[in-house]
């Protein structure tokens, strides 16, 4: 009777230990402990801040392949808006005088020349829309004559300054057209019996299709095709040129 008692007893103790063993909590595996442990004393984590120029949506960097660096169109939903670009166009080409060229008739042994090389400067506000907007200028010699009256030698030079407004949509990929409206600065010189100059202002309107290939992260080549008007004084040319494009500043 003592050793059944004994027996149960022991039985009992076993069955109490095994019970207080299986109520408490399993081991946190040593992955999930990393997952979950605090940072240590004076370490900063880094917080990724949405809304700035530099990171995506997500936290992560924004980076931009040269060929992104003129007609990437990012998502304007995003609450991050951006990135915008400040380019700068400088051109150097061959300009053709297309209006009638009306030089005096008195004029004897007239020669006349259309041909010139203009010079362009513009500059872009690149936004994360396909709209563009910028400004515009430069000096391009529209036409001259020269011929003989009464033995003595006349000279004509007609050029023009552009002040314009520019906009700017990409079509394809590198391909964008441009359209803009100012006044032209109007100079002309002549010279016979002396030296006589004149400038008067006429309003115009540009219109133009620009291919860009980039050669870097901040530097690319353009090919241009434009037509300026100066509806006023109705002198208007054709403009084949060659762009040098720099991304000037990105934010």
């Amino acid at each position: 009777m003592s050793f059944c008692r004994n027996w149960f007893i022991a039985w009992l103790v076993v069955g109490l230990a095994f019970s207080a063993l299986a109520q408490q909590p399993a081991p946190t595996p040593a992955r999930a402990r990393k997952a979950t442990a605090k940072p240590r004393s004076g370490y900063k984590q880094r917080v990724f801040n949405a809304r700035a120029p530099g990171y995506t949506k997500k936290g992560q960097l924004r980076r931009l392949s040269p060929d992104q660096l003129w007609d990437a169109q990012p998502d304007s939903t995003r609450p991050n808006r951006g990135p915008f670009r400040l380019l700068v166009y400088a051109g150097l080409g061959a300009s053709y005088y297309a209006t009638p060229l009306n030089s005096p008739v008195a004029l004897v042994d007239k020669q006349q020349l259309r041909w010139s090389i203009p010079l362009s400067l513009r500059v872009m506000w690149q936004t994360d829309h396909r709209m563009r907007l910028g400004i515009e200028t430069g000096y391009v010699s529209m036409y001259s004559y020269k011929g003989t009256r009464n033995g003595e030698l006349a000279n004509v030079r007609v050029s023009a300054t552009p002040i314009l407004a520019v906009f700017s949509m990409s079509v394809v990929k590198r391909f964008a057209l441009y359209a803009g409206t100012g006044p032209y600065r109007i100079n002309s010189n002549l010279q016979y019996d002396g030296d006589t100059q004149g400038t008067t202002y006429s309003l115009g309107w540009m219109a133009a299709g620009t291919y860009t290939q980039p050669l870097g992260k901040n530097i690319g080549i353009a090919a241009e095709l434009k037509w300026y008007d100066a509806t006023q004084t109705k002198d208007a040319c054709f403009i084949a040129q060659a762009t040098l494009v720099w991304r000037a500043l990105t934010w």
